[in-house]
């Protein structure tokens, strides 16, 4: 029926958003360098907002192992770099809550707009950090060189700013953050 159609709709629609959501939130925690530290499913936000902040930090160097979570230092499931795919996999096991709500492919459909919705996040925020309307290939192939463990994190970007000269390989060095260079 009409009704049973339109419900279908709002349930696919409310949950292409959700994961919509989650994707601007992990694309933000990353380019900040925000790490949550206990990414559990009863932990993420259908609105897309950030919640129980536990054991959260902010990277200083580029460690994508990093966690301040010290009852996750072993395995480090929810490390830094994790993030991105902890986010999806708590979505999947969202999508399977919605199994007799909406067909598989809709719930598939939905996951791939998080990815979507991350990929076109992150990179519209590192080229609005840089200063550039859009990344283009060569500065994706550059920052991808950034990513470095021990880089300094931010200032790494602020120098590709400034028009310094810079080693884009060389780790940041105690002397070189005391002395700004």
């Amino acid at each position: 029926s009409s009704d049973v159609c339109s419900s279908d709709l709002a349930y696919r629609d409310w949950f292409f958003e959700v994961c919509r959501r989650t994707g601007v939130l992990m694309a933000d925690w990353m380019r900040l360098g925000f790490v949550h530290g206990v990414m559990n499913t009863d932990n993420m936000s259908a609105l897309g907002l950030t919640i129980d902040y536990g054991p959260y930090g902010w990277l200083e160097g580029y460690d994508p192992m990093w966690t301040p979570n010290t009852t996750d230092a072993d395995g480090r499931r929810y490390c830094y770099g994790n993030q991105p795919q902890i986010g999806l996999w708590n979505l999947a096991r969202f999508a399977e809550s919605l199994l007799g709500l909406l067909p598989k492919e809709e719930l598939e459909a939905g996951l791939e707009r998080y990815g979507a919705a991350y990929t076109e996040s992150f990179r519209a925020a590192l080229a609005a950090k840089l200063g550039l309307a859009e990344l283009d290939d060569a500065l994706r192939r550059r920052r991808s060189r950034l990513c470095i463990p021990g880089l300094s994190f931010s200032r790494s970007l602020l120098r590709c700013c400034s028009g310094r000269a810079v080693c884009w390989l060389a780790p940041a060095t105690p002397r070189a953050r005391q002395s700004g260079g």
